[in-house]
């Protein structure tokens, strides 16, 4: 906190003041106020003033007396009419921004000061007090370049600790001597590092042993290089001086006694002594208690040792005393993100991420990092999992495609972000693309961090034994990570490797196990820091690093991205790749990793490393005496303790952590539910009472009257009572696609059967790799099931038949001891670690394995059951050779269509709110327009012009705006001479108006006068340019969305219409130019940067989401209008021209296949296609229009084509490509007119009540993958909802020079194999090609437009949501093909489409609505 210089002036010498009769009062005066007089200072200065009202001494001292008094108001009055009077005054000026300052205006202060330091450069107070205003400007740079250049002026050196030789400057020295140092720790002070910083407080403290103020600085240095012990013992030495200190006022020496009490607290806590942190906070508290800094800390050391309730308590507390404290903002945002509350999280970021940008920019990097990768840890339905996996994509995507174009850089990532995305795995896909994505954003937003630390050497270990070092955070007591290596630990040969544990501190408990304590050459625990522990690991001299897990926790996550050892791997404590260059190796295991894997891609970004056979060691647990129980009485008795219903029914346990149920495997539960008769399925619940409660409302959507069989325990803690728990269990339910280890292990201990069902990955075949072992994968065990409908069958059976139960039950007891203490492992371990550290080979001995018994294992034939997955059934092979996807059935299709969410109508243009009553007239021209009667509207306006204008009136509105909509009226109505007049006086009263300004541009262009649209547009450009905030150009507040949607809009819309134009007249490359500085200003500058921000994508009825999509219209069409003049080959979505989520996300998240399908009533019903065919003179459109319906007939998801031919004509053209394909599901019906989408309706509505109609145009067609998405058609959730879909082009043209129709028909057929290779997506909002419903829909069954007309979609959009219909756009998931302009004659490729807006004299009139693309295709 700064103590600012005010300066209280006695009167200098000049050389009138020898006339003044008033001096010597004045001198009198002013020593009063410096006494601290100030009331005997007053009148004095008051009698002068009297007699001479404008005597600038009297004015000024006044002036600083006011100021002192608390009255700045009338300060700043005062000084300034004495400055006025000697306008080159420096101390007038100094004290003048001093003032200015004090009111909060600091940067008129720093002009002020900055004259006054000009004028006199060697007044140390003018100077003291340009320092206090350049921080409070926040003006950092300067700041430390004037504390730097104050020091030099009285002689002293930071790299020195000689004092300054006049003692009068001592107090100013140690104030600047602080300042520039904490500046340097601040990364304020520019060139300066950490260590600068640490050296000058060192020297300041030499000079002056007796500032506590300096020893809390050198403090915070030192714990900012992560010297934890020195930062300790320093905060000790401040608070024992503070009480002492004489230069401190008395509340100051005790606000520096709280905080150095505070910051010791901190080292304790992130040293994981968080009990000791909390009682230093606490005490903090009894002596201040709204200490903030003390709260903030407090809440955060209950968080860590799980007192959530009590945590949130304190946090609120300090926003209540503090509401700007931004730790207690993003520590509260944290806990309600572990919560699944991401909305409530992203409110507190946000107000955090304002106040860092306004105080510290550079912090609020991390909060940018949390917002993009948070996750939430447990859903309500299948379709919000793969909905919030898209989002996740799309945040990761925006955040990577932001790094490359700007540089956001976080410290310290464990304390600025603070959390991983844990939760990425348990959908059980394929996350090497997010995770590569992760790292790469992290490798650019802590460049500091990765790669090689200094001093490494790549050389591997010949002369000496390999240091081993194995690293986690869950290494304690019953840790799973810590059990897996213990084994690994003790025994490896010490001959070759030195093991080094290293624990991370965990609160309340032993950072490692006894045995690993024990076993381990040397234990290093790691603290919570992690600049210290960045130099502990380098002190280590490590060869090999292994990380047991990587995303469990910040501090190995974040330790990971650096190189500490010249071989680093990781460990399967998280199932999944870690994505990143500076791990080398992923340890598996050969049964662990599905053979068919790397059929469709590698999961793993590293080496993988397969350990032989079961690939898992565990220690034989010490079961407590008396379980398993010894009779059924007993179990069924010890079931009462636990709040279970009393009988004696078969209980199937699920006692995994409820973030790891998938909602398919909900399913999966009624399935059994249904096929058992009393049987009831147990879970456990979760850490959090709101996990557990979206858990249980999920099951009972999903169970519905079995939801009465299904119960929930309290989560046991490892020990007696959690092997009690497994006890009970009859059968325990081994979750997919997420499975355990430890759990199903210890259920196999007790005997219990575990019923399993390994995937293709690692994290569900660990259970899997047991009973290989075991011996106990065959199908009569029902244990091993390659199915769902296997698993299901083999649990039911397992609860029905007693007698089954208790034999394989006691073939899982016989044979359980065959699972622990695997000396294989560590064989596996040592073998592969001798390798990488360049260590002579390993035998079998060398670990304490008999050789011939090795070899003999190894050399065992292994049964066709034993290899996991083989079974006899074709059936079964088949879906093991599809093993690249997520298995999914009837079941699980049925559920994600139970779960489809309507989607939100989006307005069409962002409207800004007002209080005042809008006119009849303005009311009905509205509702004519949305009507379609524009010329009705249009009487309207001019109705409420001529009332209101200009003798005005309460209700009348802006006279600019009604005019700018007459004018857009009239222009559709095809009066432009007259829209171009109301358009001008529109610009004449508002001339930054830039609706108005794009409308006549447009409308000067449809009269031919292009160069004055093109300076009309440029106006329109630069007069919303102008309407912005300079200070919203600026990166971080376009962040913050500072910028307005409603100019980002306009700005947007002016862009786009200009380059229209220029590309109309064929000037290609000046619209390219308009568009790259659209892009650049437009996308980067708002709806991409916004995309960051996760809070968007989760709002629903917030109109500032209505926004940022309507400016994603935009953005949309300036990508497009982009593709369009570049011809790109790739797809839009693919291209640079906006973030690609789709290449993140794994290749399991596409469409359910046949099989998947089949189970919802035989063969999937298919959709009513209405179309009106018709036959072009020209023979190569003839051809394009008759391919595309081939196609159609062709696809077995359209149940039958429904042709409302024009005439007769068109209507046997239709018959005979119908016959040429051999189809009979074609109704061919003479309509006499072109079609209108009331005639497509009142057919659908008379002929195809409650059927699923596709009503499409004639050059377009469906593929079978795109209408097998939505599943069948009789079930599919169409109920208000309309589906919209933008075309994808057709590229694969060929010649149809002499081709008859059959011809064409056999050569459409032969394009199926290729298909995929001639789709391109040149996305827009203003297109829409297909519409899929379910009749009848009543609001077009007066819509008289024809399908075709220019805008006829865009109306359409409007009118039905208008009628409260969902109108959505899937097109990346169901997609139609457009042919046109792609077969040709005479082997010449057809020319290009002409260019032109889409805009044309008979396009549809009214309210339109664009409807933009949707990301995601489960509805």
């Amino acid at each position: 906190t700064m103590v600012v210089w005010a300066r209280t002036l006695l009167l200098l010498a000049v050389s009138a003041a020898a006339e003044d009769p008033h001096l010597a009062r004045l001198r009198q005066a002013a020593q009063l106020q410096n006494d601290g007089r100030l009331a005997e200072a007053v009148p004095i200065y008051e009698d002068v003033l009297r007699q001479v009202p404008n005597h600038p001494d009297a004015l000024h001292l006044s002036g600083l007396a006011a100021l002192a008094a608390g009255d700045a108001v009338k300060a700043k009055e005062l000084v300034e009419r004495a400055s006025s009077l000697r306008p080159n005054d420096p101390t007038m000026l100094s004290n003048l921004g001093e003032v200015y300052r004090s009111i909060g205006d600091a940067q008129t202060g720093v002009a002020l000061l900055r004259r006054a330091v000009a004028i006199a450069p060697q007044d140390l107070g003018v100077k003291r007090n340009l320092i206090a205003v350049l921080w409070d400007a926040q003006l950092y740079a300067e700041f430390c370049q004037a504390s730097r250049e104050l020091l030099e002026q009285i002689g002293v050196s930071l790299d020195s600790p000689q004092r300054a030789a006049d003692p009068n400057f001592h107090f100013v020295e140690r104030r600047a001597r602080f300042d520039v140092a904490d500046s340097a720790q601040r990364h304020r002070c520019h060139g300066a590092s950490d260590d600068d910083a640490f050296r000058w407080f060192e020297y300041a403290l030499k000079a002056y042993p007796e500032d506590a103020r300096l020893w809390i600085g050198a403090g915070v240095a030192a714990h900012a290089k992560g010297l934890l012990d020195v930062a300790a013992e320093r905060y000790e030495r401040a608070y024992t001086l503070a009480a002492s200190d004489t230069t401190l006022a008395e509340d100051q020496r005790h606000a520096f006694v709280l905080q150095a009490r505070v910051n010791r607290a901190a080292i304790d806590h992130e040293r994981g002594l968080s009990e000791l942190a909390i009682e230093g906070y606490e005490a903090v508290l009894r002596l201040e208690p709204e200490h903030a800094q003390a709260l903030n800390n407090l809440g955060a050391a209950l968080v860590t040792v799980g007192r959530h309730d009590d945590a949130v308590k304190v946090l609120e507390k300090c926003l209540e005393v503090e509401p700007g404290q931004v730790q207690a903002l993003t520590n509260l945002a944290a806990h309600w993100a572990n919560e699944g509350y991401l909305e409530r999280a992203s409110l507190l970021n946000n107000r955090a991420i304002k106040l860092y940008l306004q105080r510290d920019p550079r912090r609020a990097a991390g909060l940018f990092a949390r917002e993009a990768f948070a996750i939430r840890p447990i859903v309500e339905d299948a379709a919000a999992m793969y909905a919030a996996r898209l989002d996740f994509a799309r945040r990761v995507a925006s955040l990577e495609w932001l790094l490359q174009r700007r540089t956001l850089i976080i410290d310290d990532p464990v304390v600025e972000v603070e959390h991983v995305h844990f939760y990425l795995p348990y959908p059980g896909l394929d996350d090497r693309p997010l995770q590569e994505a992760v790292a790469r954003c992290y490798e650019r937003m802590i460049p500091q961090l990765a790669g090689p630390v200094p001093g490494l050497s790549p050389e591997p270990v010949r002369v000496r034994r390999a240091r081993i070092g194995f690293l986690s955070k869950l290494f304690a007591e019953h840790e799973p990570h810590g059990l897996l290596l213990e084994g690994v630990v003790q025994h490896l040969p010490r001959d070759r490797f030195v093991v080094v544990v290293l624990p991370v501190a965990s609160p309340g408990r032993d950072a490692a196990s006894e045995l690993l304590r024990s076993s381990a050459d040397e234990l290093i625990e790691l603290g919570l820091n992690m600049r210290e522990n960045r130099l502990t690991l380098i002190k280590a001299k490590l060869d090999v690093l292994v990380f047991a897990d990587m995303l469990s926790e910040p501090m190995s996550y974040f330790l990971g991205f650096s190189r500490f050892a010249p071989v680093q791997v990781c460990f399967w404590g998280n199932p999944l790749t870690t994505g990143r260059s500076s791990i080398d190796y992923f340890v598996s295991a050969d049964r662990m990793e599905h053979p068919y894997r790397t059929l469709a891609g590698d999961e793993w970004s590293e080496q993988v490393v397969l350990l032989d056979g079961q690939g898992i060691w565990y220690r034989r647990p010490s079961i407590p005496e008396g379980l398993p129980y010894p009779n059924r009485e007993a179990a069924v008795a010890a079931r009462q303790a636990l709040g279970l219903p009393q009988g004696d029914w078969p209980l199937l346990l699920c006692p995994q952590s409820v973030f790891k149920l998938h909602p398919h495997f909900d399913t999966v539960v009624r399935r059994i539910l249904e096929a058992t008769t009393n049987a009831r399925v147990v879970f456990t619940a979760g850490r959090r009472q709101a996990w557990t409660k979206v858990l249980v409302s999920r099951l009972e959507k999903t169970l519905g009257p079995y939801k009465s069989r299904c119960a929930f325990v309290p989560r046991q803690m490892p020990g007696a009572d959690y092997y009690k728990l497994l006890a009970v269990a009859d059968v325990l339910l081994h979750p997919f696609p997420f499975g355990g280890s430890r759990t199903s292990a210890d259920g196999l201990a007790l005997g219990v059967p575990v019923v399993v069902r390994p995937t293709t990955q690692l994290r569900c075949r660990m259970a899997y790799s047991f009973y290989a072992s075991m011996g106990l994968t065959q199908k009569n065990w029902t244990l091993v099931a390659s199915t769902t409908n296997d698993y299901v069958s083999f649990a039911a059976r397992l609860a029905n038949d007693v007698e089954h139960r208790r034999t394989v039950a006691a073939a899982v007891a016989a044979r359980q001891h065959v699972i622990w203490e695997d000396r294989s492992v560590v064989l596996g371990w040592a073998r592969f670690l001798a390798r990488v550290s360049g260590q002579r080979p390993v035998a079998p001995a060398d670990v304490g394995l008999e050789g011939d018994d090795y070899e003999a294992e190894d050399e065992a034939p292994v049964a066709p059951a034993d290899v996991g997955l083989v079974e006899e059934d074709a059936a079964a092979i088949a879906a093991h050779e599809r093993l690249d996807r997520l298995y999914r059935d009837d079941t699980i299709i049925e559920e994600k269509r139970r779960a489809l969410q309507p989607q939100k109508p989006i307005p069409d243009v962002p409207r800004e709110r007002s209080d005042q009553p809008r006119p009849p007239e303005a009311l009905e021209a509205a509702r004519l327009y949305e009507q379609g009667d524009i010329r009705g509207a249009a009487r309207q306006l001019e109705m409420l012009i001529k009332r209101c204008y200009p003798q005005g009136g309460a209700d009348c509105p802006d006279e600019a705006k009604v005019r700018s909509d007459l004018g857009a009226q009239y222009h559709q109505s095809d009066r432009w001479e007259e829209a171009v007049v109301q358009l001008e006086r529109a610009v004449e009263l508002e001339p930054t108006n830039g609706v108005a300004l794009n409308n006549l541009a447009v409308t000067l262009n449809t009269l031919g006068r292009a160069d004055e649209a093109d300076d009309v547009y440029e106006r329109a450009l630069r007069a919303v340019k102008a309407r912005m905030a300079p200070s919203a150009t600026g990166f971080e507040e376009k962040l913050l969305g500072v910028l307005s949607d409603k100019d980002s809009w306009d700005y947007a819309t002016a862009l786009f219409n200009s380059a229209n134009q220029l590309r109309d007249r064929g000037d290609y490359e000046g619209a390219a130019s308009k568009i790259r500085r659209g892009l650049k200003e437009v996308i980067e500058g708002d709806a991409l940067l916004a995309l960051v921000r996760a809070e968007n994508h989760r709002s629903r009825d917030d109109a500032r989401l209505a926004s940022l999509r309507q400016l994603g219209i935009a953005t949309n069409s300036l990508a497009v209008l982009d593709d369009y003049l570049r011809n790109a080959s790739e797809n839009w979505y693919s291209s640079q021209a906006f973030p690609p989520p789709y290449s993140l996300l794994g290749r399991d998240e596409g469409p359910p296949s046949d099989e998947e399908l089949a189970p919802l009533g035989g063969e999937a019903t298919g959709f009513e296609l209405i179309t009106q065919v018709y036959e072009p003179a020209d023979q190569v459109r003839r051809m394009e229009v008759a391919f595309a319906l081939a196609k159609n007939l062709r696809n077995a998801r359209i149940r039958k084509v429904h042709v409302l031919a024009e005439n007769g004509r068109d209507g046997r053209f239709a018959s005979t490509v119908a016959a040429l394909v051999g189809a009979t599901h074609v109704h061919v019906q003479i309509l006499g007119r072109r079609l209108r989408f009331s005639d497509a309706e009142g057919y659908a509505a008379a002929s195809l009540p409650r059927r699923a109609v596709i009503l499409s145009n004639a050059d377009v067609f469906f593929d079978e993958d795109s209408l097998r998405r939505l599943g069948d058609a009789r079930t599919l959730d169409l109920d208000r909802r309309v589906l919209a879909l933008l075309r994808w082009e057709w590229t694969c043209g060929f010649d149809v020079e002499g081709m008859d129709l059959k011809t064409l028909v056999a050569a459409a057929a032969a394009t199926d194999a290729i298909e995929e290779r001639c789709l391109r997506l040149r996305a827009r909002a203003d297109s829409q090609d297909a519409w899929i419903f379910r009749a009848p829909v009543p609001p077009l069954a007066t819509f008289d437009t024809e399908l075709g007309r220019a805008k006829c979609d865009n109306r359409v959009a409007f009118v039905l949501g208008a009628a409260g219909y969902d109108v959505a756009n899937p097109a990346f998931a169901l997609r139609p093909r457009h042919v046109q302009r792609v077969l040709f004659a005479n082997g010449t490729a057809p020319p290009p489409k002409a260019a032109r807006s889409y805009t044309s004299p008979d396009e549809a009139r009214g309210a339109t609505r664009y409807v933009p693309l949707a990301d995601q295709w489960v509805f």
